[in-house]
């Protein structure tokens, strides 16, 4: 995922979707969890394994 703003000093993220709601993505990267919005994602893939 692409933010358009910075989280926690990234933009980035490669990673397992771990939740969804209205708001929120939750994503596990290397170990650590993230709550990105759904509002500042710039663009998105998804990869099934």
């Amino acid at each position: 995922m692409r933010m358009r703003n910075p989280v926690q000093g990234r933009r980035k993220f490669k990673g397992l979707i771990t939740g969804v709601n209205e708001n929120f993505v939750a994503l596990n990267v290397d170990g650590l969890n993230f709550d990105l919005e759904v509002g500042n994602v710039e663009k998105a893939n998804i990869v099934f394994e």
